[in-house]
């Protein structure tokens, strides 16, 4: 698994102290580790290629993390009017 003492630290930490019931896995647009938006062909290219990486980075921490937290897949765009957030089902 992914899991590293330090995972196991923050999860644990946040567990207990705030009583966290919610995991959130933010990308945002035109990511530097991804190129930028201009390593892509499109628009939708570069959505659908964030959905499928949060979904499958869900995937992996779903099998690691606890049952019950939940897991929020978003991702953040700049627009004119400030960030906008798309979430995930």
């Amino acid at each position: 698994g992914f899991k590293t003492s330090l995972v196991d630290k923050i999860i644990s930490v946040s567990r207990n102290l705030h009583n966290i019931k919610k995991f959130l896995l933010l990308w945002h647009w035109d990511c530097g580790g991804y190129g930028g938006s201009s390593a892509f062909a499109s628009a939708e290219a570069e959505e659908e290629q964030y959905h499928k990486d949060l979904r499958a980075v869900r995937d992996i921490l779903a099998k690691e993390l606890p049952d019950d937290l939940e897991i929020i897949m978003a991702y953040s765009k700049a627009t004119p009017q400030g960030l906008e957030y798309s979430v995930l089902e």
